[in-house]
């Protein structure tokens, strides 16, 4: 069956079709679960303001019911076109139409998530690495937090306020 790459797919569209293209039940249900924990609220819709994590999904429906509204079940959709982007099929694509393979998202590398996203690293956690490679032995006495905070703006680019120096020595 060909698809236009504008048709709009259910979560329960996306698991027949990631069934059909070979890959087992559970885990298509798996990868399409982390898709939807990590990546829903920029690639589905409708969009919530909501974490998207521990979604319960009825894959029979295409159901979705989030942990902070677990009163509001809702469908969540994406064009075909982004789905042929995520899960490429095994054979050359003979399911798209050829409007779909010249789709702009058609040629995007967009990836599922492995895990889960690690959270970018604070200029506190930063600043503490740093200085443990910098001060093995510990800060030499009479240095400064505006001392500290200017030579780790030197070595790393990264502006630090002294602040965040004093809160990462554990100081108010």
């Amino acid at each position: 069956m060909a698809y236009d790459p504008d048709e709009i797919l259910t979560l329960a569209d996306q698991l027949r079709l990631l069934v059909e293209q070979g890959m087992s039940e559970d885990q298509a249900k798996t990868r399409l679960t982390k898709l939807f924990e990590f990546r829903g609220k920029s690639i589905y819709s409708p969009k919530y303001a909501v974490s998207y994590e521990g979604a319960v999904i009825d894959f029979v429906t295409g159901r979705v019911v989030l942990r902070r509204l677990p009163r509001q079940s809702f469908t969540p959709t994406l064009p075909a076109a982004v789905h042929f982007t995520l899960f490429p099929s095994s054979r050359s694509a003979p399911d798209l139409t050829d409007a779909a393979q010249q789709s702009p998202l058609a040629g995007a590398t967009l990836q599922t998530p492995a895990g889960k996203p690690t959270a970018p690293q604070t200029k506190r956690a930063a600043f503490v690495g740093w200085m443990t490679k910098r001060y093995p032995r510990g800060i030499p006495p009479g240095t400064t937090a505006k001392m500290l905070a200017k030579e780790f703006s030197q070595d790393t680019r990264v502006v630090v306020n002294e602040r965040t120096v004093r809160r990462a020595l554990g100081r108010k």
